[in-house]
């Protein structure tokens, strides 16, 4: 079976989006979390959680990429069909779908909002009606959309076409940010009642075109500029699973009682430092765990490995 242009589900420039995303939410929540609550109101705690507003739209916006992946996936085809309808599409009907679900999702947000859910248990309500402490159906299912229909842009251009598609990508990121902000100042509005940074669809297209702009400068980044070798933002995209899990025991849990709420604005900025680099840390014996061990075994920590010619005992 041939395989698909990336031979994997994974893209490197991608990984820099997600690295990036990781490196926004871990300053993000640490300020959240650590900083004092008097504080909550300077200009370096607003600009720390208006950056901070980008990771989960990224992540689902990748989430969805991914899944245009797996979806032309014929040994993954069976499992995708009951994660989702799209699967049973061609890859050019989905591209179009899913934007105009996702356009679906965003323009409806509002509306769904101001409907009467009172008789609806809780728990479903948390799944679809717009919240500042859920990630709800609206508007974040409309990040995932419109990730499997950019997806499905990748996974069906040539190689050799991929530059001019990100420059395309680029271009239609500027004019969503900028006719976005002109729909969000604009006194027309066709809502009863909007909230930008809850249900506006304004903020869902500000951001995918961010996004857009983000993985077409990651795009000719890794083609152009970033050369071969490790790198430590790439590294945090290919983990960054594994660091959202364990930064938020380590930042939200009982290990930071004592920080927690009790910070200045650059104690704050250090703290941030500090668990950035530790989660790299960790990030890199997840993948790289005998380079570790070898690090270990030289300062006598660590339990050196088995010689060779002990195979043969």
């Amino acid at each position: 079976m041939e395989k698909t242009k990336t031979s994997s589900y994974r893209l490197e420039y991608l990984d820099w989006v997600r690295g990036i995303g990781a490196v926004i939410m871990l300053q993000g929540h640490v300020f959240h979390a650590f900083l004092r609550p008097e504080l909550k109101t300077s200009g370096a705690y607003t600009l720390s959680q208006f950056v901070g507003g980008m990771p989960p739209a990224l992540f689902l916006f990748l989430t969805g990429i991914t899944l245009a992946f797996l979806m032309d996936s014929i040994g993954m085809g069976l499992s995708i069909v009951l994660l989702s309808l799209m699967a049973l599409f061609k890859t050019a009907e989905r591209i179009r779908l899913c934007a105009v679900l996702g356009l679906a999702i965003a323009l409806l947000s509002p509306v769904i909002s101001e409907m009467d859910w009172s008789g609806v248990p809780w728990i479903v309500r948390n799944y679809i009606i717009p919240d500042y402490n859920s990630f709800g159906i609206f508007p974040w299912g409309a990040y995932l959309a419109f990730g499997v229909s950019a997806g499905s842009v990748i996974r069906s251009i040539p190689r050799d076409a991929t530059e001019r598609c990100m420059q395309w990508a680029a271009l239609l990121g500027g004019v969503l940010i900028l006719g976005s902000q002109y729909m969000a100042n604009s006194s027309f509005t066709i809502y009863a009642k909007s909230e930008f940074w809850l249900n506006s669809p304004a903020q869902v297209l500000t951001k995918v075109g961010v996004l857009l702009v983000m993985v077409s400068l990651a795009f000719l980044w890794t083609r152009y500029g970033a050369g071969e070798g490790w790198s430590w933002i790439r590294q945090f995209g290919t983990t960054s699973l594994l660091v959202y899990w364990v930064h938020i025991e380590l930042v939200y849990g009982h290990t930071s009682w004592l920080f927690k709420d009790n910070l200045t604005v650059p104690q704050t900025v250090f703290a941030a430092v500090l668990v950035i680099l530790l989660m790299l840390a960790i990030s890199t014996m997840k993948t790289h765990p005998d380079k570790w061990q070898a690090v270990l075994s030289n300062l006598g920590w660590g339990v050196a490995p088995r010689p060779d010619s002990a195979a043969g005992d």
